[in-house]
């Protein structure tokens, strides 16, 4: 399926009928991962994160809020920066973890070429847990108007997806584009987990604009 995004949609779906059996089994493989302390640090332990319900495997990261206060801001220093700044560091940067997941990053490079993007920016692996929720919130900065956000979706028995005004279930072998400026919420409902890889990629143009991609080889 080729991308065709409208000005007017804050959720499109881009490609489907994808193939991720490689990347979850590499995932599950290497659950380990979700337990890292620079995961838990960065979005699950602050009173006001909304991924209590999903930790999540950091494969490309940028990390401009440590260089306030040393190596680790206190939660004070870091809502008060994302509220007044947002996230500024346009430029990530490869993880440990990346190198244990060559099939993730194999999937993301795909995704890069097939949209002949410019430069890749965070990627993570979120699982999402069974009954959980992600509570809105909205992504804002320099890093998120220069970035559009995709989620490739690995596993699951599909989950409810809210951006704005407009909610969509998203399927297992789905991929998705979002405006992540706008405020969005998800709610697994099944009794599994839900893995999405979620990758940020500079396209050609503004974030709103209409799109035509190239087809996406197989990524299995």
């Amino acid at each position: 399926m080729l991308i065709t995004r409208y000005n007017e949609r804050q959720l499109q779906l881009v490609y489907d009928a994808v193939n991720f059996e490689k990347q979850l089994t590499e995932i599950n493989d290497n659950a380990g991962l979700f337990a890292s302390e620079l995961e838990a640090d960065f979005r699950q332990d602050f009173d006001a994160s909304p991924f209590k319900d999903a930790p999540c495997i950091i494969c490309r990261m940028s990390y401009d809020a440590i260089e306030m206060e040393g190596d680790k801001p206190t939660e004070a220093e870091l809502v008060k920066h994302l509220v007044e700044k947002g996230l500024t560091n346009l430029q990530a940067f490869d993880t440990e973890q990346y190198d244990e997941l060559t099939e993730v990053r194999r999937a993301v490079t795909m995704l890069s070429q097939a949209l002949a993007s410019e430069q890749i920016g965070r990627v993570l692996v979120a699982r999402l847990k069974p009954g959980g929720h992600i509570s809105p919130h909205k992504d804002y900065g320099p890093y998120h108007d220069h970035y559009d956000r995709f989620h490739l979706c690995v596993s699951g028995d599909g989950c409810l997806f809210r951006c704005g005004q407009e909610t969509v279930k998203m399927l297992p072998g789905e991929i998705w584009w979002f405006h992540n400026n706008d405020e969005h919420e998800v709610w697994n409902h099944s009794e599994e987990p839900r893995d999405h890889i979620i990758v940020d990629l500079k396209l050609r143009g503004d974030k709103r604009a209409i799109r035509t991609g190239g087809n996406l080889p197989a990524v299995h």
